[in-house]
């Protein structure tokens, strides 16, 4: 492009920045779910860190290299767009449809989110990997547990696990989808992560117990089973093709949302509590 002046060039340049700028607000307005489930499963990992045993968090920190829970609970989902990382993306989730069990359900050859479990916890303690392999499985292991806890990454292939169901949420012009819903929108709020975790984390030693004794195939069918209620958008949606989802919707979801987020992080603590206590 030919320009007259220095005064035409300067307009041109101002254009693109203000576009720029424009652009990303966009983003930042229309993607608030990202931040808000990194915030979930920071959340998760603070909760997890109350309940670990001391053993525990020694035998952790001689390998982590410095890297908190919390950093490494949303590793994995700031990799899985890079080449070197990308078949994990299939690792977050695991798709049973609604006619069929754990057991029937065709599983995902390049992995799913309850084999990667499985792996990761197993390479954590594994002292003849590297520190960094070992530090790498912690975190996927911490996220995956989070995912799993989370209804529609138990979810029905034919709409991605709420990924393809568009929604208009709580008195907003914005669609978003029901998979954000339940990533994060459910669960907004202005406290911080330990505050949060304090608010949430009040099970009693009973429920602990119980909790921790699941198995991963447990947990993924806990998810699964609350997938009637996660779909339930109420009669006045029936004729609509995009769902509004409003207060009543959040009343009655909310405390299903941070229910699975205090049990998940009860389990994690469990989990690498047994990997560490006693040794």
């Amino acid at each position: 492009m030919i320009f007259k002046n220095r005064a035409e060039h300067g307009f041109f340049i101002l254009k693109i920045v203000n576009f720029i700028i424009l652009s990303l607000i966009s983003v930042t307005v229309m993607s608030p779910v990202h931040a808000w489930w990194d915030y979930g499963h920071k959340v998760i990992s603070n909760i997890a860190e109350r309940h670990l045993h001391d053993g525990t968090k020694t035998a952790i920190k001689s390998f982590s290299e410095g890297k908190s829970l919390e950093d490494l609970s949303i590793w994995p989902d700031k990799i899985k767009s890079n080449p070197r990382w990308s078949h994990t993306r299939p690792w977050h989730y695991i798709n049973i449809d609604d006619k069929e069990t754990l057991n029937t359900a065709a599983r995902n050859q390049n992995g799913d989110v309850l084999k990667a479990l499985v792996i990761q916890y197993m390479k954590i303690a594994d002292t003849a990997l590297t520190n960094r392999q070992r530090w790498q499985a912690l975190g996927l292991f911490i996220h995956f547990t989070g995912d799993i806890h989370q209804p529609l990454h138990v979810g029905r292939k034919d709409d991605r696990g709420g990924n393809a169901i568009d929604i208009k949420w709580i008195d907003t012009s914005n669609k978003v989808n029901l998979h954000q819903v339940w990533d994060g929108l459910l669960i907004e709020n202005d406290l911080s992560i330990h505050e949060y975790a304090k608010k949430l984390d009040v099970a009693s030693a009973e429920d602990i117990v119980n909790w921790q004794t699941a198995t991963f195939a447990d947990w993924a069918r806990e998810s699964k089973n609350l997938r009637d209620q996660v779909y339930d958008f109420g009669a006045m949606n029936i004729l609509r093709k995009t769902p509004r989802l409003g207060e009543a919707y959040a009343l009655k979801n909310k405390s299903v949302a941070q229910e699975r987020i205090l049990i998940s992080g009860i389990r994690l603590a469990g989990a690498l509590n047994a990997l560490f206590s006693e040794k």
